[in-house]
C-alpha cells in the first residue's frame, strides 16, 4: 500500500512539474487589411516548441487543435465563425470533414525535376479552409482606379507550387491585368498562412502546380 501511495505521489508530482513547465502565449499580428491572433502554450525551457492547446483567429476564420512536442496531434477543426468547415485527424492524416469549395481552377502533379506536369482532380488543402482565403484575399481585394474608369470586368490568374512538404513556393502572376491590381493580388496571396496538406499519389506526397483565377467585377 505504501509503494502504491508513493507511486501515485510521484505521478502527481510529475504531472504538476510538467504543467509548471508550460507557458501561455498570445500574439496579434496586423497585416494589410486583416489581423492574425494566436493563443497557444509553449515549453518554458524552449518557447519555440508548442505543447498543448492552440487557437488561431483570422477575422471570420477560426482554427483549433493541439500540439505535442511542436507537432500537430489529434483532431483539428476549422470554422467559418461558428460553422464547421474542416476537420482533420493529424494522428492518422485523415480529412474527416471538408466543406466543398473549389479553390483552384487547375492543379497539375509535377515530376521530381519539375519538367513534366499531369493535370489532376485532386487539390492541396489549405489548413483552415476557404474562410482563410476570404479573410485574407477576397475581403481585401480592391479594383484599381484605372479599372473603375474603364468600367470593365477583369481576370487575374496566379500560380504557385504546393510542395510535398506543404509549403507554397514560386507564386507569380501568369495572366496580369497590367496595373496595380496585379501587385495587390500577389501580395495578398503571399500573406496566406503557408500551411497546406499536399496532394498524394498512391499515399506519397508530391509537388503540385496550382492556378487561381481571380475575377474582378465592375459594379457601377
Amino acid at each position: 500500500m505504501k509503494r502504491f501511495s508513493l507511486l501515485l505521489c510521484l505521478i502527481f508530482c510529475s504531472l504538476l512539474l510538467q504543467a509548471q513547465e508550460l507557458k501561455k502565449v498570445r500574439t496579434s499580428k496586423k497585416f494589410n487589411g486583416f489581423t492574425i491572433k494566436e493563443n497557444c502554450t509553449v515549453l518554458k525551457s524552449d518557447e519555440d516548441i508548442k505543447q498543448g492547446e492552440y487557437k488561431r483567429v483570422i477575422e471570420r476564420s477560426v482554427l483549433t487543435g493541439q500540439y505535442s512536442n511542436n507537432l500537430r496531434s489529434g483532431i483539428w477543426q476549422a470554422f467559418d465563425e461558428t460553422k464547421l468547415v474542416q476537420q482533420i485527424n493529424f494522428d492518422t492524416g485523415e480529412v474527416m470533414h471538408y466543406q466543398p469549395g473549389k479553390l483552384f481552377s487547375k492543379v497539375y502533379i509535377l515530376s521530381d525535376d519539375g519538367k513534366e506536369k499531369t493535370e489532376t482532380e485532386q487539390e492541396p488543402i489549405l489548413v483552415g479552409g476557404y474562410p482563410v482565403v476570404f479573410s485574407v484575399v477576397s475581403k481585401n481585394l480592391r479594383i484599381s482606379e484605372d479599372l473603375k474608369k474603364a468600367k470593365k470586368n477583369s481576370v487575374v490568374i496566379l500560380s504557385g507550387v504546393v510542395t510535398k512538404e506543404g509549403r507554397m513556393t514560386n507564386r507569380k502572376i501568369t495572366q496580369p491585368i497590367g496595373d496595380s491590381t496585379d501587385n495587390l493580388v500577389l501580395e495578398l496571396f503571399s500573406q496566406l498562412p503557408d500551411d497546406w496538406l499536399p496532394v498524394k499519389v498512391n499515399g506519397v506526397c508530391v509537388n503540385a502546380l496550382v492556378e487561381f483565377v481571380i475575377k474582378l467585377t465592375f459594379v457601377p
